[in-house]
């Protein structure tokens, strides 16, 4: 029976003096390590497999500068250790321990996409990319793109979510509206119009109940969505399958699929399109350019296409099969395919996709203002007109 394979646990305790001491120590679980520190004299308080950055988690600009700046320090000819060194040096508390972590790990005999797995700011498709570049011996170019796609990663998200930021701030306050005139403004017109003895019309019938159902029972949705939020979120969080469907989902929704389903393509591109060109091949850069997307039914589709390219199937024909990948897409794999030009044409993917996402966030601002406005106008100036309407009709009678 081979012998249990060793993991890196990363500790945090105190010395024989009190002091507080921190460290790296390999054994087979978390009893034998913690066994092995009260051997040399430390009272371990933390052991686990995942370093504990105390200062937060590092943004995502931060890990772009420190894979720009590694990659640079490679190019321009410093050793690994050297330039792993300098760019702990270079970055953010969050981020320069986990530096420190990766440069001993690597001192130590461990290829660097080994140590960067350790880090919980390095996803396993950043690190697969690294992997890559150090089998094709071109680390330093892949750093650098992948400095470059995280950069534009970072710019597509901000540019998501200003577009989206506006119309759900104006939703927002639009409920706010609402909710503080059912609840405050209505009850006081309604007992003005209960001296009327007359019937009232029926869009201010419909405002009072609408008003005595948010006062009697509006209490209970916060209560309910939190009562409802908890199970769902767990759910979520265990259910591979349940994430898989919802992300499936928002694909397929009238406005904002077509965004995230660009977003989702220009990534799957643009690294596809690296991983290939670091000399990966087709098969195996596939799975690692899915989970790159940052959508599970993406990635997903990529496993099965992986699994039909190793059944003979050319990537054009396998993609139009998932149905899930934009017609332009498709064209230009196919483009690729037949001239031997398949990395340019994934290139070409992203640029479009960018490109194409960018109008659609163009157009979004554009439009959604004045609807959004004109809503709100409609929802508050026929609420506001429902109270007045009997007003209008008595001051017609008299």
């Amino acid at each position: 029976m081979p012998p249990p394979t060793e993991r890196l646990f990363h500790w945090h305790g105190q010395n024989a003096a009190g002091q507080p001491q921190q460290g790296q120590i390999r054994a087979n679980n978390a009893r034998a390590a913690r066994l092995q520190l009260l051997l040399q004299g430390i009272q371990p308080r933390r052991i686990g497999t995942r370093p504990q950055q105390p200062h937060g988690q590092p943004r995502r600009a931060a890990l772009t500068r420190s894979m720009r700046q590694l990659g640079t320090l490679l190019h321009a000819g410093l050793p690994l250790l050297q330039a792993l060194e300098m760019t702990a040096a270079g970055s953010p508390p969050a981020m320069a321990h986990g530096w420190q972590q990766v440069r001993q790990e690597v001192e130590s005999g461990h290829a660097l996409h080994q140590a960067l797995r350790q880090q919980s700011w390095c996803d396993s498709a950043n690190a697969s990319l690294i992997e890559a570049g150090e089998a094709s011996g071109t680390l330093d170019q892949i750093l650098l793109r992948l400095a470059a796609h995280l950069e534009q990663v970072q710019i597509m998200r901000s540019r998501l979510r200003a577009a989206l930021a506006y119309p759900l701030l104006v939703l927002f306050t639009a409920c706010i509206v609402l909710a503080a005139m059912l609840v405050f403004v209505v009850p006081t017109f309604a007992q003005m119009f209960a001296g009327f003895g007359a019937e009232l019309p029926w869009p201010t019938r419909l405002v009072i109940r609408l008003s005595q159902a948010a006062i009697a029972w509006g209490w209970l949705l916060p209560l309910i969505t939190l009562l409802a939020g908890l199970p769902l979120l767990r759910l979520w969080q265990r259910h591979a399958t349940m994430r898989l469907v919802m992300d499936a989902r928002l694909l397929q929704l009238p406005l904002l699929g077509p965004l995230l389903t660009q977003a989702a393509t220009a990534r799957w591109a643009r690294v596809l399109a690296t991983l290939v060109r670091a000399g990966l091949p087709l098969a195996d850069a596939l799975p690692i350019a899915g989970q790159a997307s940052g959508n599970r039914c993406l990635a997903d589709r990529s496993q099965r296409l992986r699994e039909q390219l190793l059944q003979g199937s050319a990537l054009a024909a396998a993609m139009q099969q998932q149905a899930v990948f934009p017609p332009l897409a498709l064209q230009l794999v196919q483009t690729g395919e037949a001239s031997g030009t398949l990395e340019q044409m994934l290139a070409r993917i992203a640029e479009l996709c960018e490109a194409e996402l960018q109008q659609w966030l163009r157009t979004l601002s554009t439009v959604a203002e004045p609807a959004l406005m004109l809503l709100l106008g409609l929802l508050v100036g026929g609420l506001v007109l429902a109270m007045y309407l009997p007003i209008f009709q008595l001051g017609q009678v008299l």
